[in-house]
């Protein structure tokens, strides 16, 4: 605390030592008897010279006495302190609405004000002043320069939250007062008033805008909410849900469009009822896979006040569609165990597991769809999946209308079939003169239909080492080993051997060959026995040779396209829901471009911004090798955005995701400023509430509320060097005169 035009007095006096006044009475007599009386027949014969010499004496007796004393005086100041001020500008949205003097926005009147009055020296003379601008988020100013620099971008308003962040930053002695420039329009709660009362100083409040009895009755349509599904699919049609508000505009032509920058993608015109809420659906099919930064728009009416809730801006991620894979197994064997892990991980599969559990029934342990008659009996139901795993499944639990669906499915149909080994597949003789055996990628084997069980390794064929199947794959092959595999015969014309195993005597055989059949594609494996290299990989959280070999085989049966896969993005965020409303809890997930990804390791991180201001550095959680999670809290309103980079050892990039929380346009659906609540902030802190028009009144509030401060200051009579230089100078000059008189 500073205090300016400050007075001293003199409020008292005490000495050192045990002196008090009697003694210090008889002191000083006796001090000047001696010097009226010492050397008196040497006076006599000085004459007038004595008269000199014993005026020197005096003040030399003064000092002396004065260093005996030692006294030391009590002074009182009195002053005005000077205070610290917080002034608070409102930077959110609505202070661009242009309804002040002159047509400007509100801020800009503010900036005027400034700029053309001595508002700010005037409070200078009585206070300092800290600076703050506050919308969603309360930012520090460095100087009232910056305040020229100020843009209304906010698109909500917490000033309740703006004013505890005052008290919680306050000075050590407190604030004198805060200033607040608002229009008072708080769009997260309403506690204003009963925030402003723990600050312990008055808030001068200066409102900004107009009130509502100055403009007329309300026009204005506007989007009121939007829903969809958080991702879309790549070139399936997805709906995106609206809901539109609208008070005077009954009857109306609205008409909304879907843009992609200025690219019109989806366009529908509606007539407005008379009710206040009212629905509205587009439908978009994207073609392109990645971040599509979209915006909806309502043309601009020139009835419609509030321009501003007319758009949005938010961000669809387009995806390959999900594989639908159904998995059907004859027993709870290992390699289901393992399978049923593998595919449940990959979240750009949605499988549906049926197991068989007795000669004729089976459980759907779980997936998207329900098989209510077990296995599909015809080529419609099995094409409601995109591929069929064919475990080891006894020929007596289908019957000849389920097998001879299964090659109408692949044949005709084009989907995907995975042949996994097993007894009653390749060694019973079950499936002889079956259309599954048409479907074997390779002949049966001719003699030893049993399991062998013995230590193998696998080995890629040379034109086989660039297929998508084996992507990541072959720097591992060296590692694995594995002990059971099915005879079988040699590769059918047309089918193609990727993998075949070596024993440790040299033996050959296939292990794993593909073939088109009809429109469809078939894979086959020659072993059950892959679960075994999910228990010896180092990284139990990435896919190893066992999963690759199984999600990749999914993905080349189903014809899922993985070549745009080398120029998509390198990972793809999106969010559990297309929009949400505040205090939600969201969860980010990242999926990474397997096919750019290939053997190294990602790493991601990113913050969450409103406003262009960090809500928070995002923690991600990884859950395999392709996909990350984070997990977050959205407490207030507006558009948010992510920033996020994804790297590895070779690569990086970065991608932004934008999306809404509950109305960030609404800070600008009310015209008029909240009168109410800004007076009510004054009220509760004996403050007062002005408009620009007589605002510089607050310096002289301030000025008849500055406190007084007194302080009492004690200094000794003797200090420093002066009286003792005094004293010298004066016995000096005693010497000189009795020198030049002879005296000496």
């Amino acid at each position: 605390m500073v205090s300016t035009n400050a007075l001293a007095s003199i409020v008292g006096v005490h000495f050192g030592g045990l002196w008090n006044l009697p003694l210090m009475a008889v002191a000083t007599i006796l001090v000047l008897l001696s010097l009226v009386h010492w050397n008196r027949p040497a006076r006599q014969a000085l004459g007038k010279w004595s008269r000199r010499l014993l005026l020197l004496r005096f003040p030399a007796a003064f000092i002396l006495l004065l260093f005996v004393f030692n006294p030391t005086l009590i002074f009182q100041k009195t002053g005005a302190s000077k205070g610290h001020v917080a002034m608070l500008i409102d930077t959110s949205r609505s202070m661009e609405r242009k309804d002040s003097t002159g047509g400007l926005a509100r801020l800009d009147s503010i900036k005027r004000f400034f700029g053309e009055t001595s508002f700010m020296s005037d409070i200078l003379q009585w206070t300092d002043i800290s600076f703050f601008s506050f919308n969603s988020n309360v930012q520090p100013l460095a100087d009232a320069r910056k305040i020229q620099d100020l843009r209304a971008l906010g698109e909500s308003t917490n000033l309740a939250d703006a004013l505890t962040h005052l008290r919680r930053n306050s000075p050590r002695e407190g604030w004198t007062g805060v200033i607040l420039f608002s229009d008072g329009r708080s769009t997260v709660n309403d506690s204003a008033p009963d925030a402003s009362k723990s600050l312990g100083c008055p808030v001068y409040v200066v409102g900004v805008g107009r009130k509502s009895m100055d403009y007329a009755p309300l026009t204005d349509v506007g989007i009121l909410r939007m829903d969809a599904n958080p991702t879309a699919v790549l070139n399936q049609p997805t709906t995106i849900r609206l809901g539109l508000s609208q008070q005077g505009m009954t009857g109306a032509m609205v008409t909304v469009r879907l843009k992609e920058g200025e690219n019109v993608l989806v366009e529908k015109t509606r007539n407005l009822t008379d009710e206040n809420e009212q629905d509205l659906s587009l439908e978009w099919t994207p073609h392109k896979k990645g971040l599509r930064q979209l915006s909806l728009e309502l043309l601009k009416d020139p009835r419609d006040q509030i321009p501003e809730n007319n758009s949005a801006d938010f961000t669809f991620p387009v995806t390959d569609a999900r594989l639908k894979v159904l998995y059907a197994e004859g027993t709870l064997r290992w390699e289901y165990k393992f399978l049923k892990r593998t595919l449940t991980m990959d979240t750009f599969i949605e499988p549906t597991f049926l197991l068989r559990t007795t000669a004729d029934q089976a459980f759907q342990q779980s997936g998207g769809g329900t098989l209510k008659d077990g296995f599909p009996a015809s080529p419609d139901a099995l094409s409601k999946f995109d591929v069929i795993i064919l475990g080891d499944i006894p020929r007596a639990f289908l019957s000849d209308e389920q097998v001879s669906a299964l090659e109408t499915f692949v044949g005709d149909r084009g989907g995907g079939l995975i042949i996994t080994g097993g007894y009653h597949i390749l060694c019973s003789g079950e499936y002889a003169r079956t259309p599954l055996t048409k479907l074997l990628p390779v002949q049966p084997a001719a003699t030893n239909k049993t399991l062998i069980q013995g230590e193998y390794s696998l080995e890629a064929e040379p034109h086989a080492k660039t297929h998508e199947i084996l992507k990541g794959i072959i720097s591992n092959l060296s590692e694995v080993r594995l002990e059971r595999w099915y005879p079988v015969g040699d590769a059918k014309a047309g089918a193609e051997v990727l993998l075949r195993r070596r024993g440790r005597t040299g033996e050959t055989g296939i292990f794993l060959a593909t073939q088109p059949y009809g429109k469809g594609r078939v894979l086959f494996l020659a072993s059950d026995d892959l679960w075994r290299l999910s228990f010896r990989r180092k990284k139990t959280d990435e896919p190893g040779v066992g999963d690759l070999i199984y999600l990749q085989g999914a993905r080349w049966v189903a014809r899922q396209d993985m070549t745009d896969d080398k120029t998509a993005p390198l990972f793809l965020p999106h969010l559990d829901r297309f929009s949400y409303e505040p205090a939600s809890a969201a969860t980010l997930h990242v999926q990474w471009n397997k096919v750019r990804l290939g053997e190294e390791t990602p790493k991601m991180e990113g913050t969450l911004l409103l406003g262009g201001n960090i809500e928070t550095n995002l923690d991600f959680i990884k859950n395999g090798a392709y996909d990350f999670t984070a997990h977050f809290n959205l407490a207030k309103e507006g558009t948010y955005e992510f920033s996020l980079k994804g790297s590895t050892t070779n690569q990086n990039e970065t991608q932004s995701l934008k999306f809404l929380v509950g109305r960030p346009w609404r800070e600008m659906e009310s015209l008029s400023i909240d009168e109410t609540t800004l007076r009510a902030v004054a009220e509760e802190t004996s403050g007062g509430y002005y408009t620009l028009l007589n605002a510089g009144e607050i310096a002289k509030r301030l000025s008849r509320d500055i406190r007084v401060e007194k302080s009492r200051v004690e200094k000794e009579a003797t200090s420093g060097p002066c009286w003792f230089i005094a004293f010298f100078l004066l016995m000096c000059l005693e010497w000189f005169l009795r020198r030049r008189k002879g005296l000496i």
